[in-house]
């Protein structure tokens, strides 16, 4: 493989409250994840973000959580019914299409955000709830998946065309998972080392554990988390990085 694209979460600003850098991100970036709300972002921010993403010509989905705005939609929600998680996200995912038409931009994927993210990639009961409904909803929408979760295998089983990614400052479990971020040195925040991460994880396209054991899988993205001060520096030198090794940096079709 010597594409690869490279995404990141966008538009998690809230009223006066700043939170990265996005124009800059767009400037590396192909696609972007644009927060509709619930965990940050707000109907100014999210047309803000899609007129920059227009712009610029990146790839915009929306990027629905938890509500819970307070906590950054990073905690874990276990008293809510599969249903009224399938509302919380059409009530999201509804919104930033409606902005995004008036403006002449148009919704290519759906990436969960966070705690709900995590929960869903590991249980493929609600994976499947989750993805179930938004078939039904647009089923031309891709799903964004972190690698050999119960999102993949049940966008597969689904046929829900999907993107599957890779993250670029995140360690993994042996399972596959992300290291939560209570552990400590679950955050990659050393440049250099992000970018010696992820050309292993593309060379060896195989997620690489925390210990070492080796996860076959495609890789179709690399996320950069862009709502850290590091976040343009990484994603620059990761890009060059990779394009010094061969790869081509372009959205998937």
């Amino acid at each position: 493989m010597t594409n690869i694209e490279l995404n990141a979460d966008l538009g998690e600003s809230f009223g006066i409250w700043n939170m990265g850098n996005d124009s800059a991100m767009m400037d590396i970036i192909n696609r972007a994840n644009i927060a509709c709300g619930f965990h940050a972002g707000d109907p100014d921010i999210m047309a803000h973000t899609i007129e920059l993403a227009m712009k610029k010509n990146i790839a915009v989905g929306a990027h629905p959580s938890f509500q819970d705005l307070s906590g950054f939609g990073r905690r874990r929600i276990y008293d809510m019914s599969i249903q009224s998680m399938q509302n919380m996200i059409l009530y999201q995912i509804g919104a930033l299409p409606s902005i995004a038409q008036t403006i002449g931009h148009d919704i290519t994927h759906i990436k969960y955000h966070g705690a709900l993210a995590n929960m869903a990639s590991e249980d493929d009961t609600l994976a499947l709830g989750l993805l179930s409904h938004l078939h039904h909803y647009d089923s031309g929408l891709k799903i964004m998946v972190m690698a050999k979760t119960a999102l993949e295998k049940q966008s597969d089983f689904l046929k829900i065309p999907k993107i599957i990614e890779i993250f670029a400052d995140r360690r993994y479990q042996d399972n596959g998972t992300l290291c939560p971020r209570s552990i400590s040195n679950s955050i990659i925040h050393d440049t250099q080392e992000i970018c010696d991460h992820v050309t292993r994880m593309l060379d060896e396209q195989a997620i690489i554990s925390i210990n070492g054991k080796k996860i076959p899988t495609v890789i179709n993205s690399v996320c950069i988390h862009g709502d850290h001060r590091h976040a343009v520096k990484n994603a620059e030198k990761l890009r060059t990085n990779l394009e010094n090794k061969g790869y081509t940096i372009k959205a998937l079709s």
